[in-house]
Protein backbone atom coordinates (compact mmCIF):
# COMPACT_ATOMS: atom_id res chain seq x y z
CA UNK A 1 0.00 0.00 0.00
CA UNK A 2 0.86 3.89 -0.84
CA UNK A 3 0.66 6.36 1.78
CA UNK A 4 -2.49 7.49 -0.12
CA UNK A 5 -4.19 3.92 0.62
CA UNK A 6 -3.56 2.69 -3.12
CA UNK A 7 -2.85 -1.38 -3.26
CA UNK A 8 -0.69 -2.43 -5.88
CA UNK A 9 0.19 -5.94 -6.94
CA UNK A 10 3.08 -7.45 -8.73
CA UNK A 11 3.16 -10.64 -10.67
CA UNK A 12 6.55 -13.05 -10.02
CA UNK A 13 7.81 -15.58 -12.91
CA UNK A 14 10.35 -18.07 -12.32
CA UNK A 15 10.69 -21.94 -11.51
CA UNK A 16 11.25 -24.42 -8.67
CA UNK A 17 13.23 -27.55 -8.98
CA UNK A 18 15.38 -29.75 -6.92
CA UNK A 19 18.83 -31.77 -7.37
CA UNK A 20 19.55 -34.85 -7.30
CA UNK A 21 20.46 -34.45 -3.15
CA UNK A 22 16.83 -33.16 -2.40
CA UNK A 23 17.68 -29.75 -1.85
CA UNK A 24 14.96 -27.38 -3.54
CA UNK A 25 15.49 -24.27 -5.14
CA UNK A 26 13.76 -21.38 -6.91
CA UNK A 27 14.67 -18.98 -9.65
CA UNK A 28 13.07 -15.50 -9.94
CA UNK A 29 13.71 -14.09 -14.01
CA UNK A 30 10.94 -11.67 -14.40
CA UNK A 31 8.40 -9.56 -12.54
CA UNK A 32 6.49 -6.30 -13.29
CA UNK A 33 7.88 -4.78 -10.15
CA UNK A 34 9.76 -1.67 -10.67
CA UNK A 35 12.59 -2.18 -7.91
CA UNK A 36 12.89 -6.44 -9.54
CA UNK A 37 16.19 -7.66 -9.65
CA UNK A 38 16.42 -11.21 -11.39
CA UNK A 39 17.72 -14.25 -8.66
CA UNK A 40 19.22 -17.03 -10.73
CA UNK A 41 19.25 -19.91 -7.82
CA UNK A 42 18.12 -19.57 -4.39
CA UNK A 43 17.93 -22.62 -1.67
CA UNK A 44 14.21 -22.88 -1.05
CA UNK A 45 12.39 -24.72 1.98
CA UNK A 46 9.18 -26.37 1.42
CA UNK A 47 7.32 -27.87 4.30
CA UNK A 48 3.52 -29.54 3.65
CA UNK A 49 1.09 -28.97 7.13
CA UNK A 50 -1.70 -31.35 7.19
CA UNK A 51 -1.48 -31.69 3.31
CA UNK A 52 -3.36 -28.19 3.24
CA UNK A 53 -1.14 -25.42 4.21
CA UNK A 54 1.95 -25.14 2.14
CA UNK A 55 5.15 -23.18 3.32
CA UNK A 56 7.77 -21.65 1.54
CA UNK A 57 11.02 -20.20 2.80
CA UNK A 58 13.52 -18.65 0.38
CA UNK A 59 15.82 -15.30 0.76
CA UNK A 60 15.64 -12.31 -1.96
CA UNK A 61 17.89 -9.67 -1.92
CA UNK A 62 19.38 -10.29 1.65
CA UNK A 63 15.60 -10.35 2.74
CA UNK A 64 13.49 -13.35 3.88
CA UNK A 65 10.55 -14.36 2.02
CA UNK A 66 7.67 -16.75 3.72
CA UNK A 67 4.33 -17.75 2.03
CA UNK A 68 1.67 -20.12 3.03
CA UNK A 69 -0.40 -21.10 0.51
CA UNK A 70 -3.86 -22.46 1.52
CA UNK A 71 -4.64 -25.52 -0.91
Amino acid sequence: MDMWGNRSGYSYQGKMWHDATGQYFISLIASNDPGFTPQAQAPLELMMEQSALLHMKYHYRGVEILLHLIR
